[in-house]
């Protein structure tokens, strides 16, 4: 009985230290660069959004988006990303709520942080790692397009309505 309870602890503890880590309590800061490289989180320089994608401003991505298209777009409880005037941002896949933290350049840089996420198998769209990876925010007419360092699209998103 003894050894139970120790072993219950542990994992409390655990969980908790695994929280505490990872609880978004990191902002993202405006004076940083938008993307950090592979070498120990040193600034890495993003490339610019490519035409016809315009800079996302700060104004223009207050809200909550949802995926174009892709798994669960249109069903019940699409994924989606919802950006809030406070510098911290929402999502779910659908399935697992994530969120975390952002800030948005002049130039559409965007940096974000993540806090913990639930794990549950999912075929819905993978809006948190596209907030990750993403390096940059831009604008294609409504559509909103997560951009990584590389210019690479992550995803694109419509608002939610």
């Amino acid at each position: 009985m003894v050894g139970r309870v120790w072993g219950v602890l542990a994992v409390a503890v655990l969980t908790a230290l695994m929280v505490v880590a990872g609880s978004g309590g990191e902002r993202a800061r405006a004076d940083e660069p938008a993307s950090r490289s592979d070498t120990g989180g040193r600034p890495a320089t993003a490339r610019p959004v490519p035409p016809p994608l315009v800079p996302a401003d700060r104004q223009g991505l207050l809200g909550r988006w949802v995926p174009v298209s892709g798994a669960g777009a249109h069903g019940p409880r699409p994924p989606f990303i919802e950006f809030g005037a406070d510098g911290r941002w929402s999502g779910s896949d659908g399935c697992n709520g994530q969120a975390g933290g952002w800030t948005l350049a002049a130039d559409g840089g965007l940096r974000a942080t993540a806090g913990p996420s639930t794990m549950m198998a999912c075929d819905g769209e993978p809006v948190g790692g596209w907030m990750s990876n993403a390096a940059r925010a831009a604008f294609q007419g409504k559509e909103l397009v997560l951009v990584n360092a590389a210019g690479v699209e992550q995803g694109r998103l419509r608002r939610a309505v």
